[in-house]
């Protein structure tokens, strides 16, 4: 994701002065607005729907990371037992 200073980064006080303006632009851009405060990082404001493909991303190297550790300390699974778990965890 590339950060476009002159449009990414929007002081508070701007920020107050055109809510609407700042969440259209997140979501049309597809990409954060960094909120500065006395000249300083703040917050970030970001649209739903990229916040949501983020968190599924996450999510995916999270599970990775899991079965990558699992493959290090053998706990190998059959096909069966992983489905079993798989639908355990997800609540199916």
């Amino acid at each position: 994701m590339e950060i476009i200073p002159t449009e990414d980064i929007v002081s508070v006080t701007n920020v107050k002065a055109d809510l609407a303006g700042t969440l259209e632009q997140c979501r049309t851009k597809h990409r954060p607005t960094f909120i500065t405060q006395n000249g300083r990082a703040a917050g970030v404001i970001m649209a739903v729907e990229d916040w949501e493909v983020r968190e599924r991303t996450l999510e995916l190297y999270r599970r990775v990371a899991e079965g990558e550790e699992s493959l290090g300390s053998g706990k190998i699974v059959g096909l069966d037992e992983a489905e079993r778990l798989i639908r355990d965890k997800q609540g199916l």
